[in-house]
């Protein structure tokens, strides 16, 4: 499975592939816990359930939060309003990324999930 996810970040524009590479080290920095694999050839990044994933398109990366309607997205990060639970956060230019709010996000969503388990 592990080759299939690298292949995956491989395949992107040199441009995508570094916002990606970002992307995932963000979300692996907030829990090393947090597998990754392959669902509906994109990746996945699961605690027990799904939490975020990765989609390119065509000139952005977006990093999807599976329960996103029920964050508080203090910063204005995340679009995808219509939506009934995802939201996504999207990156079009490395330079843009905003590493530290995203981080706050990433531990809300984690936080969320567990609560929501107890």
């Amino acid at each position: 499975m592990r080759a299939e996810v690298e292949a995956w970040f491989i395949e992107l524009p040199e441009a995508q592939r570094q916002i990606a590479f970002a992307l995932r080290h963000t979300i692996l920095e907030c829990s090393p816990a947090m597998e990754e694999k392959m669902r509906y050839k994109i990746p996945f990044y699961d605690l027990g359930q799904p939490c975020f994933y990765l989609n390119a398109r065509k000139q952005i990366v977006e990093l999807g939060f599976y329960h996103g309607a029920a964050l508080d997205d203090e910063y204005g990060l995340l679009t995808g309003a219509h939506l009934k639970q995802v939201r996504h956060y999207a990156v079009a230019d490395l330079k843009d990324l905003r590493e530290k709010e995203l981080s706050a996000l990433l531990f809300q969503s984690l936080d969320y999930l567990k609560n929501r388990r107890k």
